[in-house]
């Protein structure tokens, strides 16, 4: 007992049986503490700006009263620059994809080759290695790669052109070059026969022919280009078959015309996007049709079309209009 009561002592803690301790204050007590610094009007507790409000003096800004007010501006300028962001975003995705152009390269390659070839025919200059050359790289090589650039950017007749034009140079030099001595070591083939030659032109004349159907909703230049490039398989082809050097060097007139024709269109696409104009026009086939008055034929033919579904769109409305009456 004297130890616990030393124990007692020394802590300090009030005895249970000590005369000077207090009682515990009552719920009545609490509540007159409550409300000493709580407004009895308000139900809700005091936030810690507010709090820290009322015990300031009036004299001195709060500045807890401050930092929310910071906060929104803050949270403000952020959403307004995730809303930039955002706008950024989208236009650089739904910005259509530009690519280059690479028509003119195997127009060029066509028409380039095709020059030097037809100069060939009018009997002006024999057939050495600049054509062969030329049909290999250029004619060949750059037409190829055109037709699968253009494949790639969806333009099918595009691809199609390109990719058997530039074939045909590869197949046309492997004709001349296959039966040469240096191919004789393990390979037997014979030198193809003037006949069998124009007979291949022909088939080529004939697929072209369909290309040239395919350009009458393009434009007057490239109409132009494969009409004449037919005719220059046609001429070529019927040339061969019959040995008549008055059609070769006809058709190699015809040739140079037609290589001419493929450089100028090659080089009014190049100008004109380059310029952003048309500096070499290309005659849309539209714009022919309209000097003719095609065009006016089929305004006034969709005109009367449309005027006669509107007319029956109005008649059948006012029938059901009628069947719901009765």
């Amino acid at each position: 007992m004297a130890t616990n009561a030393t124990a007692t002592a020394t802590t300090g803690a009030p005895r249970i049986d000590d005369p000077s301790r207090q009682p515990i204050s009552s719920n009545h007590d609490l509540g007159r503490f409550h409300a000493k610094y709580q407004d009895a009007n308000d139900s809700r507790p005091l936030q810690p700006y507010e709090a820290a409000a009322a015990n300031s003096s009036p004299s001195q800004p709060c500045p807890a009263s401050r930092p929310p007010r910071r906060h929104a501006q803050r949270l403000e300028a952020k959403r307004q620059l995730f809303r930039e962001l955002q706008d950024l975003e989208f236009a650089v995705l739904t910005k259509p994809h530009k690519w280059a152009n690479p028509g003119p390269v195997g127009l060029l390659g066509f028409g380039m080759t095709t020059i030097l070839l037809s100069l060939h025919n009018t009997g002006h200059f024999k057939l050495d290695t600049v054509v062969p050359g030329m049909g290999i790289c250029f004619g060949g090589g750059a037409q190829l790669i055109t037709g699968l650039l253009e494949w790639v950017r969806g333009n099918t007749f595009a691809a199609v052109a390109f990719v058997t034009l530039g074939d045909f140079w590869l197949t046309l030099v492997c004709v001349w070059m296959l039966p040469n001595a240096s191919f004789k070591s393990w390979s037997g083939i014979e030198a193809s026969s003037e006949y069998f030659v124009g007979a291949y032109l022909i088939v080529w004349g004939v697929y072209l022919f369909f290309m040239t159907l395919c350009t009458l909703r393009m434009n007057v230049a490239i109409f132009l280009v494969f009409l004449t490039v037919t005719l220059l398989f046609l001429l070529l082809g019927g040339g061969n078959m019959t040995n008549n050097a008055t059609a070769l060097r006809a058709a190699g007139y015809e040739g140079i015309v037609c290589g001419c024709l493929a450089m100028y269109l090659a080089f009014a696409e190049l100008l004109n996007e380059v310029w952003d104009r048309v500096l070499l026009p290309v005659f849309p086939m539209t714009q022919v049709l309209g000097w003719f008055g095609a065009n006016k034929a089929d305004k006034e033919k969709n005109f009367n079309e449309s005027s006669k579904h509107g007319t029956e769109s109005v008649e059948k409305a006012m029938l059901n209009k009628d069947a719901d009456l009765v």
